[in-house]
C-alpha cells in the first residue's frame, strides 16, 4: 500500500461515507474505467482512496478527495475564453 496515495484507514473512522469507484464514477458522472485508471499507481496524481486488499474505496467529502477534484477541476470562464 503507497501511504502518499492512500488515506490512513483511521480517518474512516471519522464519520466519511466509505464508497466504491462505481459509485464515486456516478456521483461525479464519469465511467467507472476512469476512476479506476486514476487509482492506479502508474497514475501521476492518483485518486486518494483506501486499499483493502484488491479492494479499493473512497471516503466521500473527505477533504483530500475535495482537494484532488480541485486540483484537477477545469478552469472553465463563462466568457467562453476557457483559458486560451
Amino acid at each position: 500500500m503507497n501511504t502518499a496515495t492512500t488515506i490512513s484507514t483511521t480517518n474512516a473512522a471519522a464519520g466519511f461515507e466509505i464508497i466504491d469507484a462505481g459509485e464515486l464514477a456516478k456521483r461525479w458522472k464519469v465511467p467507472a474505467s476512469w476512476v479506476r485508471d486514476y487509482v492506479r499507481t502508474r497514475a501521476i496524481d492518483p485518486i486518494p482512496h483506501i486499499q483493502f486488499g484488491r479492494y479499493v474505496r473512497f471516503e466521500w467529502q473527505h477533504p483530500a478527495l475535495i482537494a484532488w477534484l480541485e486540483r484537477h477541476r477545469s478552469h472553465y470562464q463563462p466568457n467562453g475564453r476557457n483559458g486560451r
